[in-house]
């Protein structure tokens, strides 16, 4: 993209506000997790320290989350401004890098703001997890709508050179940071700033904990155990479903595993576009070795870190420990919880599988090969995922941004999540290529690709057996 600016200068600015939608997302998520469904606020409001100090922790944990996006876009602005503002380089690049520690504050607090005044609404107060996913999701939708409206304008022919853009807010400040109308601007932003921050201290800070408290004895309501006909039958699935249930009664989480496969797709809409509808998707034997290949990548995208299974021990807080304690089959309620959290993450990433599909027009057989290994991968992933967070529960979180990074570095999980596309692609290719070159030999790689799938899933059915047989 930065090599391209010369030729269509037009198109940082869609890129610069597309990263700061993002942005917004990204907050808008992780406020409303830290600030109010976190398990810490009561228990920290009894310790020696104060409440704005509180505030400011969970303020920078939410800066520490937000970091990638931000640093994204100065990584952006940075090498935009080296490559072609004329000014003294070292001066620039620290008014551009201050320039976008401001704009992406600006926005940071607006979120905040917005969020805020949300809360106080009776229809969050009453209906908090529904609130919060309805939300997200539809702020996602809206926000990712103007990515894929600007797709368009990217590969249209109509352009712009930089020699002949007259230039615009974002850029005008790139190409020419310690120019008196830039650093204007600058300092106008700076200002809105300093408003901002007065706004989110007296209508956020300052009634925080007062207004979470509020919304805590609300919950407490709402929550409050009902009677039980005494004449009814005693059903323990029912009651394993109820307990699992609750347990996923998170907005943050639930949104997390509707919108994180969506953002995989997002990822390989680009290379769906392009094969769809191609003559080697239309063949029958030949392509089984790729449909087992597509079929093992969607599962392993589409159901991520967050999934219910992969939290479904330690989402249970530090009950999990308490629930040991209960007079109730232990190993029973594990296998009902595996089972329930499965179907709820297999039933959100089929659709979005089957739309994959469908996009790219494949033949019957290869849909169907696609399918059936999407769902064995599913499950195989499902178990790792399960037996991996029962033997080594993170029980110790305050919310749910915390628990989905284990305690870990958001960088981190990108750089995995990177390299695991690198990787998948390369087989992708090798299988692409070994089927074109032999391709009589289809069933040798198929045969391959079908028994290595078969021993894994062996394998962890082995494992959490093993793991499981000591909760009776």
């Amino acid at each position: 993209f930065i090599n391209d600016l010369s030729y269509d200068a037009s198109r940082y600015k869609l890129t610069v506000i597309f990263l700061l939608l993002f942005l917004l997302i990204t907050i808008f998520s992780v406020f409303f997790n830290v600030f109010y469904e976190g398990k810490d606020v009561i228990s920290l409001t009894n310790l020696p320290i104060t409440q704005k100090e509180i505030f400011y922790s969970k303020f920078l944990f939410m800066i520490i989350n937000s970091a990638s996006s931000i640093l994204i876009l100065a990584v952006l602005n940075i090498i935009s401004t080296i490559k072609y503002t004329n000014d003294n380089i070292l001066l620039s690049i620290i008014i551009v890098f201050i320039y976008t520690i401001i704009i992406s504050l600006c926005v940071l607090f607006i979120t905040m703001l917005i969020s805020s005044f949300l809360t106080n609404i009776k229809l969050f107060k009453k209906y908090r997890t529904a609130f919060i996913v309805v939300s997200q999701v539809v702020l996602f939708m809206l926000i990712f709508g103007s990515y894929f409206f600007m797709i368009p304008v990217f590969m249209s022919g109509e352009v712009t050179p930089i020699s002949q853009y007259k230039g615009d807010f974002f850029l005008n400040v790139i190409t020419s940071p310690t120019s008196f109308q830039s650093l204007s601007k600058i300092l106008v932003l700076a200002g809105i700033l300093v408003v901002l921050l007065w706004l989110l201290n007296k209508f956020v800070i300052e009634p925080y904990f007062t207004h979470n408290i509020s919304l805590a004895e609300n919950s407490n309501k709402n929550n409050n155990v009902t009677k039980q006909n005494k004449n009814k039958a005693f059903n323990k699935k029912r009651i394993f479903d109820s307990m699992t249930m609750q347990s996923f009664k998170n907005g943050t989480l639930i949104s997390n595993n509707i919108l994180s496969p969506f953002i995989s797709i997002c990822l390989f809409i680009g290379i769906i576009i392009v094969f769809r509808g191609h003559n080697y998707l239309q063949q029958d034997l030949i392509i089984l070795p790729t449909a087992i290949i597509v079929g093992t990548v969607g599962a392993i995208f589409l159901y991520s870190t967050a999934s219910f299974s992969a939290l479904a021990i330690s989402i249970d807080y530090k009950n999990f420990e308490y629930i040991k304690t209960l007079p109730l089959h232990l190993k029973q309620f594990l296998l009902r919880k595996l089972f329930i959290s499965t179907i709820l993450q297999i039933l959100i990433s089929s659709v979005l599988f089957i739309v994959c599909i469908v996009i790219l027009n494949t033949s019957l057989f290869f849909s169907i090969t696609a399918m059936t290994t999407f769902l064995a991968v599913s499950i195989i992933h499902s178990i790792y995922m399960f037996t991996k967070d029962l033997k080594k529960p993170f029980t110790n979180w305050n919310n749910i941004t915390q628990l989905l990074l284990r305690g870990g570095s958001q960088m981190k999980q990108l750089l995995i999540f990177f390299a695991v596309i690198i990787i998948t692609n390369v087989i992708i290719a090798i299988t692409v290529l070994f089927t074109n070159i032999f391709p009589n030999l289809w069933w040798l790689l198929s045969g391959i690709y079908i028994a290595i799938i078969i021993t894994i899933g062996v394998t962890f059915t082995i494992i959490l057996n093993r793991e499981i047989k000591y909760f009776q």
